[in-house]
Parts: structure tokens; sequence; C-alpha cells
């Protein structure tokens, strides 16, 4: 489907292979955004262009835009949605306008260290296997003032995980939960034309991920590269976890978070078996196990007390600790909230589909 748009475009230059994107989307930015654009023009490999989109702000988002498209050395395009298409039709809409080989997903609030694109080209030179590089991120405030923690450090990243990752196995901790930030990373124009269109299911970050996942590898910089502002309007953003905010993750969702888990195994399988093929048997195997253990969680019931038979058979038979958050996963399902309705309608469909 197209979408109506204005927009504005500098004189192209030659580029230089492998070509680089930056894929920068924007929606009521006007505060930080100028300044995060200077840090494209400063990198010390600069983008061969840059696409902007700004998705139907209602602030002076645009016009910020074209006037460091008119300035800048750099070929930059900017175009405006006439209507709101939030952010994970914005970020997919945007890549779908770049042309580099390589696409940097960008957010319209952050700074990016001057070698920033240099050392995220580096693994997709040395290794044609590598399909997706993200990095660390300092946590900083409104001001570019240190929060004292990284990205990495929210998430909570595991040396088990690491080791995953740098392993070859990334695969096997995105069924999990997503540990790559799309502002901080980078993936071939394969990743986007495979992954695309990006289903609701999914964060668009998650997606790619998991799309590099299934036909390469992923490598992760330990470096923050990218100044990660949280300043209250983030529409995702990432904070230290302390005690409160773990309970309330656990327990404050709306009891659907079971059949979300379930709706993303589904429509991972699918893109999976298109993708892969019988080529690699072991990862589809591994998939259709995620996906029985998403069926057997979906089906627990509203009542805490009837709930304790499906949670000791998924923990004796090892399926909380092999597909999903092992502990942080049984205290969800025994003691938070699942929806009345939700479990009604998915233990209806287990039943049927077993």
């Amino acid at each position: 489907m197209s979408v109506p748009e204005q927009s504005l475009t500098t004189a192209p230059r030659s580029s230089r292979l492998p070509s680089v994107s930056v894929a920068l989307c924007v929606y009521n930015g006007e505060r930080y955004l100028e300044q995060q654009v200077e840090s494209l023009f400063h990198q010390t490999r600069c983008p061969d262009e840059i696409v902007a989109v700004d998705d139907a702000s209602s602030d002076r988002s645009f016009a910020i835009l074209q006037a460091l498209a008119r300035r800048s050395s750099i070929p930059m395009r900017v175009h405006r949605n006439d209507a709101n298409l939030g952010y994970r039709r914005n970020f997919e809409r945007a890549m779908s306008l770049t042309r580099g080989d390589i696409i940097f997903l960008c957010d319209q609030d952050d700074f990016w260290e001057r070698e920033k694109t240099e050392r995220c080209l580096r693994p997709f030179l040395d290794d044609a296997a590598v399909m997706l590089v993200h990095t660390d991120a300092a946590l900083v405030d409104a001001d570019l003032r240190s929060l004292e923690a990284t990205l990495f450090d929210a998430l909570e990243l595991t040396d088990g995980e690491r080791r995953s990752e740098d392993g070859g196995s990334a695969y096997e901790v995105l069924l999990k939960r997503n540990i790559v930030t799309g502002a901080t990373a980078a993936v071939r124009r394969a990743v986007y034309e495979r992954a695309a269109p990006f289903p609701d299911e999914y964060v668009h970050d998650h997606w790619l991920a998991l799309t590099a996942s299934l036909t390469g590898r992923l490598v992760r910089i330990d470096e923050a590269l990218v100044h990660y502002r949280q300043h209250g309007r983030n529409q995702i953003g990432a904070q230290q976890p302390g005690l409160k905010q773990k309970l309330r993750k656990l327990f404050g969702d709306e009891g659907d978070h079971q059949l979300r888990f379930l709706a993303r195994q589904e429509r991972l399988r699918q893109r999976a078996a298109a993708l892969m093929g019988p080529s690699q048997p072991a990862r589809l195997q591994l998939l259709d196990r995620t996906l029985r253990h998403a069926k057997a969680r979906a089906a627990l019931p509203a009542e805490h007390w009837r709930r304790m038979p499906g949670v000791l058979r998924e923990m004796v038979n090892g399926g909380y600790f092999r597909y999903s958050r092992g502990w942080i996963s049984i205290v969800r399902d025994f003691f938070g909230p699942i929806d009345a309705r939700v479990a009604l309608g998915n233990r209806e469909s287990w039943a049927s589909s077993r």
C-alpha cells in the first residue's frame, strides 16, 4: 500500500561497496533531532545516504529534517507520512526506501559515537555470514548526562546469552526474548527483504534479529557506541530494572502474556519454514518444541490453584528452562494474571490440537 508523501532530495553522490544507508524514523522529535542527525554527519565512515521518514508529526520535525537535508554533505532524502503508521510500520517503510547494502536503524533522539558506522561495518566485511551487528549503548538523560549504566545492563544480558550469541546460537536466545535494540543495530539488505512485511506480533528489531539468525550470524559489540537517551517520552526505552519494576513486569500485564508468546512462536514458525525449508531440521525442530511449550502455557487456566499441574508438567520436562526464561516464566505463569476469556479460548484450542 502506498503512502502519500512529501519529499525533499539532495543530489546523489557516488558510493563505495558495501554502501551504507541510515533509516531514520521520526515522530514529534524536534527537541533532539538536530543533534542526532549532526552525529550522523560526523561519522568517521559517513553513510552513503540518510533516509528520514517523519510519521505525521504535529511539531516542527519535518521542517527540521528539510533544513538538515539542504545543508547536508551526505545525500539525504526526507519523506513525510500523511497518516501516522506507528514505529513498527514507519521503520519498515524507511528501510524500504533505502538503497544501501547495509542498513543502520536510527532513532530520532540518540547520539552516535563518531566511529559507530565504521566499527559496525567491520564484521560485515570480515564474514559474509554475518547478517546483523548490534552494540551496547550508554544510558543517558535528556541532556546526555550519564546514568551510570548501559543498555546491556538494563537488558540484564547473561554470560550464557553472550556465549550462545558468540557461538552462533543467537537464534536460541532470541526464541526466548529479544536482546537486540534497533537503535544500535545494522543489517544486511537481504535481512530486511526476508523480514518484510513485519508482523504485528513482533517489535521490528526483534523480528529483524530473528530473521537474521535464521539465515546467518549475529555479532555483538560490547562497546557503547550510542548514547541512548532516557527522557520519559521514549517509545520503547531502557532502564536498569529495580525490584519494583521487575514485579510490575511479572504481575502488571493484562493477563494475555501467554497468548502473545504463543502468537509470536506461531508467526515465527511460518516464516522459518519459508526461509529455511528442510535444510536446517535441527532449528525447525527446536522451534516446534518451543511452539508446543508455548501452547501448553497458553492452555493454563485463569484460576491460580488449577494451574499447578500444567506448570509442574512444564517444569519437570524442562520446557520452562529450554524454551522460556526459566524461573521468571514459572513465577509469571503461576502467580501472574491470566485473563479468563483468554484462558478459556486457549484451553479449547489446545484440547482440539492434542
